[in-house]
Parts: structure tokens; sequence; C-alpha cells
């Protein structure tokens, strides 16, 4: 085999080796979380001998749609008026506003502590929000919820003893519900993906005091533990997963409650959703090139470490995956038979690997009691979706590693529930054609043709993993074309 051979099949192999890691973290994830799952979980808050004063804080720009039932929402949490103080961080330029101030007057009227607060700028976008409204505040607990989540009145009730009684404890995050996840397949598909990161990764972190996030949302931060991290930092996408790591590289802790819900919105559209995962996906891959030295050098358990460093690099999954489609085909044809590395070792590694996700599904959806036979019929949209966003994931891994900078671009919130006949007004948001629309389409078919000719090789079952790429990549294609063409006959009208 000549050095191009070679490259490609080290290459190749090392793409394998490293999905199959990630895919097995999902399954050691199960396995921790069923093994604890009994003991330790949900633990129930302590009485309080004082109240505390708690404030919440809820960064918004541009909700018209979601606002005012975001704000009467909050209103309705049960704590002392005396002992609770809510910010409304806005910084929208649009009517949002003007709503915001007629509702916050109306509930100030009945003696709600309740401000509309903002700034000069949007520097730092939403952690700039935030940290701003730190400094407004005396209060030691600091409550946060983005604009489409609406907790239960007795929300603090069931967090605050717990961040109280624990000095250590630098945050808690709840559990996301959903409150329109059965208006399609899609969304449907998304919370199953949802559920199992909470139900299941978050749940075994916390259990087995391993490192972990707060979500940005539905969560409870000590405001001496902000301050001793370092503060709310918009140098990443995903301030939220940055602070967090920084926390606990202080040696504070952190508690997850996934019996304490708190319902939100998902994404109705494949454009809101790739907005949404390719922000995730490059915050993360920023946060891990920003943390990862000082978890090497942390004085940390080697658990954590390990945790650490597979949590924040996950979004790589998505590069590697294109990686190895690339190099798949030419190292069949130019290796052939004499690959150092059996073809049949990497084909039972990726096997594994793929169904990682439908392990952790089953085990979140079932300890949610929910219908396992609608999962299964939603199994090959929850497929679809995870893979055909690939294109766009990868580019986000790539522009993160080379340092590309890029606004803070929000999710689209609609106010949706399950009512899948409601008409909703999106005459707000439009999408444009862009390259990575003809990237997704060029790689889809890649890999159909890859697929036909992988199938008449030496090797012919290894044909599925790009067949299986090429018709996630179009349904996502098609969605994005579908919904982008309904967008622009809404703005029409």
């Amino acid at each position: 085999m000549d050095i191009f051979g070679i490259i490609l099949a080290v290459v190749n192999f090392l793409s394998w080796l490293l999905l199959f890691i990630y895919g097995m973290h999902y399954y050691i994830i199960c396995v921790l979380y069923l093994r604890k799952k009994r003991t330790g979980h949900n633990p129930k808050p302590k009485k309080l001998k004082t109240t505390p004063s708690v404030t919440i804080q809820l960064p918004i720009y541009n909700e018209v749609f979601v606002v005012e039932r975001l704000i009467e929402n909050i209103s309705k949490i049960r704590w002392p008026k005396s002992k609770l103080e809510i910010q409304v961080l806005d910084d929208s330029n649009d009517e949002t506003t003007k709503i915001a101030r007629k509702v916050i007057a109306k509930l100030r009227k009945k003696g709600i502590n309740i401000k509309l607060i903002r700034r000069k700028n949007r520097a730092g976008h939403k952690a700039g929000a935030l940290k701003y409204g730190l400094t407004l505040t005396k209060n030691k607990y600091i409550a946060i919820f983005d604009s489409d989540f609406l907790p239960n009145p007795d929300f603090l009730e069931k967090t605050i003893p717990h961040i109280v009684h624990d000095k250590k404890l630098a945050f808690i995050q709840t559990r996301w519900g959903h409150i329109n996840r059965d208006y399609s397949k899609f969304t449907y598909a998304q919370s199953l993906g949802i559920d199992g990161h909470f139900m299941v990764e978050q749940s075994a972190r916390s259990l087995n005091r391993l490192w972990m996030n707060f979500n940005g949302t539905a969560g409870i931060w000590r405001k001496e533990a902000i301050i001793d991290a370092g503060n709310w930092s918009g140098d990443t996408l995903t301030e939220d997963l940055d602070l967090s790591y920084r926390a606990q590289l202080k040696n504070w802790t952190c508690l997850f409650l996934p019996n304490v819900e708190c319902p939100a919105e998902i994404p109705d559209t494949i454009l809101a959703y790739k907005t949404q995962q390719f922000r995730w996906a490059k915050g993360s891959i920023q946060t891990a090139k920003k943390l990862l030295k000082s978890i090497f050098k942390a004085k940390a358990d080697l658990k954590n470490k390990l945790e650490g460093i597979i949590h924040l690099t996950y979004y790589s999954i998505q590069f590697l995956m294109m990686l190895n489609i690339v190099t798949l085909f030419p190292l069949m044809i130019i290796a052939k038979a004499k690959i150092p590395v059996p073809l049949v070792v990497s084909f039972m590694l990726f096997t594994v690997t793929l169904f990682a996700p439908v392990a952790l599904t089953f085990v979140a959806q079932k300890a949610l009691k929910n219908s396992f036979l609608k999962m299964i019929k939603a199994l090959p949209f929850m497929f679809f979706l995870g893979l055909g966003i690939t294109v766009y994931m990868a580019i986000a891994f790539m522009e993160a590693i080379f340092g590309k900078k890029s606004s803070f671009i929000r999710t689209p919130k609609l106010n949706l529930s399950n009512n899948k006949k409601e008409k909703v007004n999106r005459t707000k948001y439009s999408i444009k054609f862009t390259y990575v629309l003809y990237l997704e389409i060029f790689f889809s078919i890649f890999c159909f043709a890859e697929a036909y000719i992988i199938a008449t090789q030496k090797n012919p079952i290894f044909f599925y993993f790009p067949l299986i790429m090429g018709i996630s990549l179009m349904y996502v294609v098609f969605k994005t074309i579908k919904d982008a063409y309904v967008l622009k006959k809404m703005n029409r009208a």
C-alpha cells in the first residue's frame, strides 16, 4: 500500500475509533444512571428556617410572541412578594419592549417587584444581560428562565431549599418539559433527544458526582459562585456551559432535579432547529478550546476529567462522520485487501455506536413512563434528524476550531402548544439559502454515489452507512426547502 493509502487507513480507522468512544460513553452513562436511580434521586428539600430573597432573571430579545406569556407566568410563582425580585433583561429592538412595559405596569400595581432593565447596547448578548442584571441586585440566589419557559408556581419552593442548605452548591438544573411535544412528528423526535439528555445524561452526572452543565435556563444559581468563577462571559456561544465548568473547576458542586419539570417550547421548523444546534455545537467546541487545558491541570478525579473532555468535545461527532465517509470510499478502492486493520472491525465499531442514542432514548422514555410504541415510530425521524444536520454541525465545529467569530442568533419562539391546527404568525422570520444548503445537497448525492459503488466492491456491507447518511441529509434538505417556502408564502400574504 502506498503512503496515500496508509494515511487514508489511519484517518478512517481513527474516525471509527473516536466515534466508538463517544458511542460507548452513551452506554456507560445509561449504566451509571440505572445503577443509582433508586438511591439518592429526587432528594426532598429540607424546610427553610427563614425565607431567602431571590432574583428571577428573564433575558429577552425580540420575543414579541411570547413575552407577555412569559412575564405573566413568572408572576404566578409562589414566593413572598417582599423576598422576590423579577428582572426583565430586555435587549429588544422591536415591539417586544412595548408589550413588556404594559404587562409589567399591570403587575407592579398588584405589588409585584418587577423591573424592565435595558442596556445601551447588546454587548455580550445573553451573557452580557445576565452579568449586567447581577450588578443591580444584592440577592444571593438567582433563578434564570428563557422566554419560552413556563415554570410551575412551586418552582422556587422545590429548588431554593437545596441550594440554601448546601453551601458548596453552585447551581441547580431542572428538567425541561415540552409544551408542544405532540405538535408534529418533528417536535416529538426532538423531545426524545432532549429527554435522553436530561433524564439520563444529567441524572447520571448528578447522581455520580460527575461534572455537569447548567443548560442556560430553568435553574438556580448562587451569586457567590458566579462571581467566584469569573462571572458570565460572552466569549463563547454557550455561556452556560462555560460558566458551569469554570465554577466546578473552582470546586463548586451542582445538582440536577429530574422531578422538577419546567415546560418549554420546541422549535417546530428545521430552520429554527438548525440555528439552535449550530449555536450549541460551535459554543461547545469554543468552550472546549477555552477550558480543556484547565481541565487537564485540575486537581480533580480522573473520572471527572474524562467526563469533561468527552462532554465538551461531543459535537466533534458530526465532523468525524463526514471525515469517515469522505475517506471510506477511496480507502476501499486504493487499499483493497491490504488494510492494516480489518474493515470488519470498523464495521463492528460503527454498528455499536449507531445504536447508542437508541439505548439512551429507550432508558429515558421508560423512566418517564412514556409510550414505547410512540417512541419506536418516532425513532426514524430522530435518526434522520440527528444525522441530517451533519454538514451544518461539521461547519460549526470547523468555525470554532479556526476561531471564526459569529453573533449569538436566538432560536425563534412562536407561542406554540400541542394544538396542531393553530395558526402562528411567522412573518417576522425568514430564511436565505446559503452555501450550507448546497453543501448538504452535494454531500447527500456523494453519499448515495458512494453507497452504490461500495455495494459493488469486496466489502459491500459498508454501503449502509453512506446510504443512511444520504437519506438523512435529503430529509433535512427537503424540510429546509419546505420550511423556507412556507415562510416565504406567509411573508407574501
